[in-house]
C-alpha cells in the first residue's frame, strides 16, 4: 500500500500517478488523501483541489484548484459540470481540509478526499489532524462507511453530469 510517509510530495506524485492507473475509486480517494498528507507536511496547509480522472491515456488526470466547493444551483456548479463534460471525466475527486475547531484551544482539522464516478459510486476517506508545538499530529486515516451521508456528498454528488 503506497503512502507518502518518508518521501517528498514531488517524489510521491510520481509514484501516485502509477498507483492511480489501476486503482478503483476507493483506492483513488485514499491515494489523494496521501497527496494531502504530503502537502501538509511540506506546506502546512492544503488548498482545495479537484482531480478529474479521464479515459485519456496521455493526460488521465487534470488538477483543478478550487477556491471553494461549488454548490448546486450556483453558476460555478453549472460551469464545472460543463468543464467536466468537456474533459470527458469518468471520476472526480475532491481534496479539502476543514477547520473543525469549536472555540478556544488548539485548532483541529479534518483532511478529506471524496470521490464520485459516472455511475454514482462515491468514496470518502478522512483524517483528523492538528498543528501542535511538536509539529503536525495526524490520526489514522479512516474510510467513511457511507460516503453519501457526508457533507461532501451533499455538496458535490451529481457534479458528473451524464454525457450525451
Amino acid at each position: 500500500m503506497l503512502t507518502s510517509d518518508g518521501i517528498s510530495r514531488a517524489h510521491f506524485l510520481v509514484l501516485w500517478r502509477d498507483a492511480m492507473a489501476e486503482a478503483h475509486l476507493d483506492e483513488r480517494a485514499r491515494l489523494l488523501l496521501e497527496v494531502g498528507r504530503a502537502t501538509l507536511r511540506e506546506e502546512g496547509r492544503v488548498t482545495p483541489v479537484l482531480v478529474v480522472v479521464r479515459d485519456d491515456e496521455d493526460e488521465p488526470y487534470v488538477w483543478l484548484p478550487m477556491p471553494d466547493l461549488p454548490r448546486r444551483g450556483e453558476r460555478a456548479w453549472d460551469t464545472l459540470q460543463q468543464r467536466l463534460i468537456g474533459l470527458r471525466a469518468v471520476q472526480v475527486l475532491a481534496l479539502v481540509a476543514l477547520n473543525t475547531s469549536q472555540g478556544g484551544g488548539a485548532a483541529h482539522f479534518l483532511l478529506a478526499a471524496w470521490g464520485e464516478s459516472l455511475s454514482g459510486q462515491e468514496s470518502c476517506v478522512v483524517m483528523p489532524y492538528r498543528h501542535a508545538t511538536e509539529g503536525l499530529e495526524e490520526a489514522e486515516p479512516l474510510r467513511v462507511p457511507d460516503p453519501k451521508v457526508t457533507v461532501f456528498s451533499q455538496l458535490m454528488s451529481g457534479v458528473l453530469a451524464t454525457r450525451h
